[in-house]
């Protein structure tokens, strides 16, 4: 949440979607450059990123957060 000010945009990905949803509603409605999404299925050396819906962000930066 504090990559939020100051990244173009902010992209979480996570396995439980439902859950990181649900404790989030309120502050992700007031980000427009705040995006959820489902898991990541493929990394690609190009930065493209491929979730388990097949939808696909291209990132600079990838901070893992294993909880």
């Amino acid at each position: 949440m504090e990559l939020v000010g100051v990244a173009k945009e902010v992209h979480i990905s996570s396995r439980s979607l439902h859950t990181v949803y649900e404790g989030l509603t309120k502050v992700i409605s007031k980000h427009d450059t705040l995006h959820l999404h489902p898991q990541i299925d493929t990394l690609e050396e190009d930065g493209r990123v491929i979730f388990l819906d097949g939808s696909c962000i291209k990132a600079d930066t990838i901070v893992y957060c294993t909880g």
